[in-house]
């Protein structure tokens, strides 16, 4: 081994994969490598290396977050939103927040800052997760990025808004040229958009299957925002490679999905904390109408869905749909969902934001499970996720976050 090597120790190591957790692991990593994965007794800790003495703790691999929009955006701050400057500054500040809460990797599913803020973070400037970016997701004129309640020529101005084969080409061309890692298209409607509802479709089949060849010319995955059935079909048929919520889907679609091998990006938790804030959607609070009304319709769906996919053999992955600002315990409690309703145990949950997310990304074979060769994004956590998995959800408890091998998150851990 070389010169730049280091160990954690741990009392119960996760290695992502679903297999059975070990106690007493130890990783020993080289450069930005994992070169050991064991049990104590079974594994060598080279003499004068650097040990991460995690005892008491357990070890597991970096969160993934499979779809955030790391947009700067604050809740009930409308002006905000058309700020550049404050937009960049807010999202510089949420890449590090997600990476003190764990997540090492994460797919923004539509944000223009990311690919730069991307940069950024590979260059070393600032710190934050590995991101693969969709740079500006996709819209058509009605559609769920189009903001209905403004002027159509100043929604063109901060936003993609592409009608026709002609246009969604170019729309897609741009945004790689932008240095998008993958394309985000809004294939259905949107909870949170005024006009268009949950089952209507978006985009003709020509304008999709445009989009998809585009992305799929240059090795590029395709993602598409869809709620309802009918716009889970329609984008499953045209050949996206991720169905991202896929609320409404049935047996017939969620078999096409797993027998091709395509990802459902699941956001089960916002639905419940809508139920939560609207004391069992008795209260409108403080959504709109239409928000209210489809946040019912995903929170009914996902009773039953969530579990059918898992039963089907479908991959799921999580993707809380957040900003990435606070607070950022999402991930837990969407793993506490997935546990809730669809039958996955902790360990598989785990899996889901981890492995799963890994491939999502199409980093399956670099990140997402804590095997030898692979990169070091590794997390070490107080208490036990398999007994909790709501002990990820303070920050305080994240007490080491490795980042290709580099500690970027220490709180407190001992080293030797």
């Amino acid at each position: 081994m070389g010169e730049d090597v280091k160990a954690i120790i741990g009392s119960l190591l996760i290695n992502g994969t679903q297999k059975e957790a070990l106690r007493d692991g130890v990783v020993i990593i080289e450069g930005d490598r994992i070169r050991k994965v064991g049990q104590r007794d079974e594994v060598t800790i080279p003499h004068g290396i650097k040990i991460f003495d995690g005892t008491g703790m357990t070890i597991m691999p970096g969160l993934i977050d499979a779809h955030v929009h790391l947009t700067g955006w604050r809740r009930g701050d409308t002006t905000g939103r058309y700020d550049t400057a404050l937009g960049i500054a807010r999202a510089i500040s949420d890449a590090y927040n997600m990476l003190e809460h764990g997540v090492t990797a994460a797919r923004c599913c539509g944000s223009p800052y990311t690919p730069s803020i991307k940069r950024a973070i590979e260059e070393s400037t600032i710190e934050g997760p590995r991101f693969m970016a969709s740079g500006a997701f996709i819209s058509q004129t009605f559609g769920h990025g189009d903001i209905h309640h403004l002027p159509l020529e100043w929604v063109r101005d901060i936003r993609v808004i592409a009608d026709g084969v002609t246009e969604c080409r170019r729309a897609v061309r741009e945004q790689l040229r932008n240095g998008a890692d993958f394309i985000k298209v809004m294939a259905g409607g949107g909870t949170s958009s005024q006009l268009d509802e949950l089952e209507y479709p978006q985009f003709s089949p020509e304008e999709l299957k445009a989009i998809v060849y585009e992305a799929h010319c240059v090795g590029k995955m395709t993602a598409a925002h869809a709620h309802g059935l009918t716009p889970i079909r329609h984008a499953l048929a045209c050949g996206v490679d991720s169905i991202e919520h896929g609320t409404a889907i049935d047996e017939e679609a969620a078999l096409m999905a797993a027998e091709s091998g395509r990802f459902i990006v699941r956001n089960c938790y916002t639905p419940i904390k809508a139920y939560e804030e609207t004391k069992g959607f008795t209260e409108i609070g403080d959504y709109t109408e239409w928000a209210f009304r489809r946040h019912k319709i995903n929170y009914e769906h996902n009773k039953t869905t969530v579990r059918l996919c898992r039963e089907m053999g479908c991959k799921q992955a999580i993707g809380p749909d957040v900003t990435g600002c606070e607070p950022y315990d999402v991930i837990p409690k969407n793993m506490k969902a997935f546990m809730e309703l669809g039958g996955y145990s902790a360990m598989e949950a785990i899996s889901c934001c981890t492995k799963t997310g890994s491939e999502v990304m199409g980093l399956g074979d670099r990140i997402g499970t804590l095997e030898r060769n692979k990169i070091a994004d590794i997390m070490v956590v107080d208490g036990n996720p398999l007994e909790d998995v709501m002990v990820l959800a303070p920050k305080e408890n994240i007490r080491l976050v490795m980042k290709g091998g580099k500690p970027v998150i220490l709180r407190g851990i001992k080293i030797t």
